[in-house]
């Protein structure tokens, strides 16, 4: 052991269930009652006492514990009955407390050496079950005959079913105590407990701002070593800013960190320091004169303030390879982290690299890569709990089945019981989940052109201190968020062009293909020269038009995002149609990818666009005179429309009805979870 307070003892208390386990040890392993047990029950007897000696959960009941023992799957039958007979027996063996002195004066025969050296030692006397053993046995050298009584008293009560019994909070008096006769000086000081902790974790989740702050300041105002100055003040504010800026209460959050970081820096404590710098940039946020501060590569800064710089330069509009750049830092410093002082960083933090790629490779236009990281996370980490990084990851998961019109595949993750049962029931994790399932829903009806079921159904159900909304319909808002600069120009392109204003749009075009092209953010600038050629379509420039859309199609036609090849599949067709002239034999070339179109806007359920491209076809199969062909065509294009107006005319899906009312039980009964 070290000499560094972190390596201090931890006082020790015999309990009740410490004299359960005692018996096994010596029922099973005592040199002159231990007979040679078959290997299997003795490898099942290892494994129950190596989890109680490891406390690492809450202590079984004796009749647990009895039962335990006695339920091997394969037991000598012989064997385990006699020792259940024997551990239901030990209750009226120690009915004194002479007979219970007697019990632990047996117990040194387990690691000391018999004088008979032929009779070696049962265990190792710095093994674990040895260790455990000593432990006990000095515990209980130290109490006084009161001490031992009480502790008897408790054990009859205790193996009764009181499981009460024995387990209350022993004070530490410093002048008085009549349990112990010989008190170490770990015994006469109380150390920290995590108790108050837990009440902090709790009061946090349930939003109860009072209790928390109560129950921090009880936390850290405990004695965690020996030093004279063992105050941890900047620990207590760093957890409260933490707490508020998940709530979202940024102003609170800026005003405690800056009290934090001058208590941080008057103790020296240079990593809670660092710390809390990277918050308050993080929540600085962007202004007029300049951008959002990234954080600088410091010793003690950690790897998920680099990942939160990524995020920074996407809402930038940085290029890419920034973003990837600093994703390599990340790992670096995550492989070196100094966060666990010694110990080994916590492997479910990785995941969260993972999960960012996702997002990175969405954004350069990569999407079978995005899915391969993306099935990492959720392979990888654990359902059922609160994990931010597996949530937003499912979250990104359903949208993106949704924008390939897998409305099944898009909500039946979000709805898995291993999705929503364990999330955090404050509010952050609940209104995410739910306001992407609302999400999914406007944008469901948006593609299908439901503008009444949005607007009578959807809209309503939007629920309460969620994310700004994403851009459903056009035009936009006039009070609308900001929209990203790319974006901006794509939106300006198509305002134009609905007033005929093509040549004027071009520059706006222009200036997103470029702005894409450098950021690295490939779907987009495959979507931007879609638009160009389509625009030069317009303008009578069909051999350029052609050659653009050519030149990207083998990046499109796997259709890892149908909307953008039906896009392009239709306009190229239009093109090869343009450029045929008088050529009716050619239009033949452009059926192949009129079907691809019609197929993937059937999919993803664009209605007015199938109309559009069945238009098309109808067009083509009259100039080439199958009208057989034509007509067909043309009962299909009356049925999309019949479609589309039933569509139209609906004011709440039954599905999502019950659905929405599902969500509501859900979240009601984890925000009211105690």
């Amino acid at each position: 052991m070290g000499t560094d307070d972190q390596d201090r003892p931890v006082q020790h208390v015999l309990r009740p269930h410490h004299i359960g386990i005692l018996a096994v040890f010596l029922l099973v392993f005592h040199p002159q009652d231990s007979k040679k047990l078959p290997s299997q029950f003795m490898l099942h007897i290892h494994r129950v006492l190596l989890n109680e000696v490891s406390e690492m959960a809450q202590p079984r009941s004796y009749d647990e514990l009895i039962r335990d023992i006695g339920s091997c799957s394969t037991p000598p039958p012989s064997e385990a009955v006699r020792l259940v007979e024997a551990l239901t027996a030990l209750p009226s063996h120690l009915r004194t407390v002479a007979l219970f002195n007697g019990f632990f004066q047996d117990l040194p025969a387990l690691w000391r050496d018999a004088e008979d050296e032929s009779t070696p030692a049962p265990f190792e006397a710095r093994s674990i079950f040895g260790y455990f053993c000593r432990r006990c046995f000095v515990s209980f050298n130290k109490l006084s005959f009161l001490g031992i009584a009480k502790l008897q008293e408790n054990f009859i009560a205790w193996s009764g079913g009181n499981n009460q019994a024995g387990y209350e909070v022993i004070p530490k008096e410093v002048l008085r105590d009549d349990n112990y006769i010989l008190r170490p000086q770990f015994d006469r000081e109380s150390y920290a407990v995590a108790d108050a902790y837990g009440d902090f974790e709790k009061a946090k989740a349930n939003g109860d701002l009072q209790s928390a702050t109560e129950s921090l300041r009880k936390f850290f105002e405990q004695k965690f070593n020996d030093n004279l100055d063992s105050e941890m003040r900047q620990h207590a504010l760093l957890n409260l800013v933490r707490m508020h800026i998940c709530n979202g209460q940024l102003v609170a959050a800026r005003k405690l960190l800056r009290e934090a970081i001058t208590v941080s820096r008057t103790s020296g404590d240079n990593f809670v320091l660092q710390q809390c710098m990277s918050l308050m940039r993080r929540i600085e946020g962007r202004t007029r004169t300049r951008k959002e501060p990234l954080n600088e590569l410091q010793q003690d800064i950690s790897a998920l303030e680099i990942l939160n710089d990524i995020c920074k330069l996407l809402r930038e509009g940085q290029p890419l390879n920034e973003c990837h750049e600093k994703l390599i830092q990340a790992l670096a410093i995550y492989d070196l982290s100094r966060d666990y002082r010694g110990q080994p960083p916590n492997l479910n933090d990785q995941w969260a690299f993972h999960s960012l790629q996702v997002i990175l490779w969405r954004v350069s236009g990569c999407h079978k890569l995005a899915e391969i990281e993306e099935n990492i996370v959720l392979l990888f980490s654990e359902g059922g709990g609160s994990d931010d990084v597996r949530l937003k990851t499912l979250l990104h998961k359903g949208y993106w089945a949704a924008r390939q019109g897998e409305e099944s595949l898009a909500f039946s993750p979000l709805l898995d019981p291993e999705c929503w049962r364990g999330l955090d029931f404050g509010m952050s994790q609940v209104v995410a989940w739910s306001f992407e399932l609302w999400n999914i829903m406007m944008f469901f009806t948006a593609r299908r052109g439901q503008i009444r079921q949005m607007e009578q159904f959807v809209k309503p159900r939007k629920p309460s201190y969620s994310p700004l909304s994403a851009h459903y319909l056009l035009p936009l808002p006039d009070k609308g968020p900001v929209l990203p600069i790319i974006e901006s120009y794509l939106y300006r392109t198509l305002q134009m062009r609905k007033v005929d204003q093509s040549v004027t749009a071009s520059e706006h075009l222009l200036k997103a293909l470029w702005q894409s092209e450098y950021q690295g953010r490939f779907g987009t600038y495959r979507l931007s020269l879609i638009l160009l050629a389509d625009m030069g379509l317009e303008l009578g420039m069909t051999a350029s038009s052609r050659r653009l859309i050519e030149e990207i199609m083998p990046q499109i036609i796997s259709g890892e995002d149908l909307e953008l090849r039906a896009f392009a599949c239709y306009v190229l067709a239009r093109c090869i149609i343009a450029s045929c002239g008088k050529n009716f034999e050619g239009l033949r070339e452009a059926l192949p990818y009129l079907q691809i179109a019609e197929e993937d806007y059937r999919k993803i359920e664009m209605h007015s666009a199938v109309q559009d491209v069945l238009y098309v076809i109808s067009l083509v199969h009259h100039n080439l005179g199958e009208e057989k062909e034509r007509n067909a065509a043309a009962n299909r294009h009356v049925i999309s429309q019949a479609e589309n107006t039933k569509l139209d005319s609906l004011d709440a899906n039954e599905n999502w009805e019950d659905m929405w009312l599902v969500v509501g039980e859900i979240s009601a009964a984890l925000t009211s979870r105690k």
